[in-house]
């Protein structure tokens, strides 16, 4: 009876990863779409994007979901597998997943749906509001609004070991300042930055932001 139940679970878990694979796999189409469009037009905003499409937390995000989920189908699909190549797969991505899920992809999440929309709430026009004319309201929410309930769905149907408080503060902190790392020469050297908001701060702001983004990160 366990073993039934182990193998449903799994077969579960299976369909669940394979959902959230291709569910991102129609998002990337119409985002492709969408950027080539948005690089077609001459509306103002396109500068936002000159530093790239990883100018933006929110693509940092979709890249870490998008790795750990495929990984994590194929290690579904491996999983009763004898081939000593894949058992050592399996048993390196459990390792990935233990150390990087609750500290990196957790954290991660979270503040690109929090972040986004209190500020969206309070003044479109500061996060890309004039942008909804060409992604639209799914691609918007896709990215900012679904990826909640994914990864609580995927911290509740699977199994994840915690880091010490530790290696967790530490790969939170290297999270952030990498993403630091690369936003804000572009913003204070060239003048490019990801979000309206950030255009708007002082460097008062923008030293009071950034520490604050490490706090929520950490909480």
């Amino acid at each position: 009876m366990t073993n039934k139940t182990t193998v449903i679970k799994h077969h579960c878990v299976t369909c669940f990863h394979g959902f959230v694979v291709a569910f991102y796999a129609i998002v990337d189409f119409y985002m492709a779409q969408a950027n080539y469009n948005l690089y077609q037009s001459d509306l103002p905003i396109t500068k936002m994007f000159l530093g790239g499409a990883f100018h933006f937390f929110t693509t940092w995000n979709q890249t870490l979901h998008q790795f750990y989920f495929l990984l994590s189908l194929v290690q579904d699909l491996l999983t009763f597998s004898t081939n000593r190549n894949h058992v050592k797969f399996c048993l390196w991505f459990d390792s990935i997943r233990n150390k990087y899920f609750i500290p990196v992809i957790m954290p991660a999440t979270f503040m690109t749906t929090v972040n986004y929309w209190t500020v969206h709430l309070m003044a479109p026009h500061l996060m890309l509001a004039e942008l909804l004319k060409i992604y639209g309201p799914w691609l918007n929410h896709a990215v900012h609004t679904v990826i909640a309930p994914i990864i609580i769905g995927e911290f509740f149907l699977t199994t994840h070991g915690v880091p010490s408080w530790g290696k967790g503060f530490k790969y939170t902190t290297i999270l952030m300042a990498s993403y630091g790392a690369w936003v804000y020469p572009f913003g204070f050297i060239l003048g490019q930055w990801p979000y309206p908001f950030l255009e708007e701060m002082n460097a008062t702001h923008h030293i009071l932001f950034f520490h604050s983004m490490f706090i929520e990160a950490y909480f």
